[in-house]
């Protein structure tokens, strides 16, 4: 009993740890803003989208 609530604490311990707080992500930046879900910060680089075919974007399989 005492090695199953051992283990309990801790994994609730841990899920805290790993836990992503606010669920934002920073490229470039440690403290991404807290009102963006993603914010890049560089000051000699831009922002470069892939660009596809009607054909390839047709070729992508989507998982279910």
């Amino acid at each position: 009993m005492k090695k199953i609530i051992l283990f309990v604490a801790f994994f609730s311990m841990a899920s805290l740890l790993f836990a992503q707080e606010g669920k934002n992500v920073g490229i470039g930046t440690l403290t991404p803003s807290k009102s963006a879900a993603l914010d890049i910060q560089a000051i000699d680089k831009g922002l470069l989208i892939p660009r596809m075919s009607s054909q390839q974007r047709d070729a992508i399989q989507k998982s279910s």
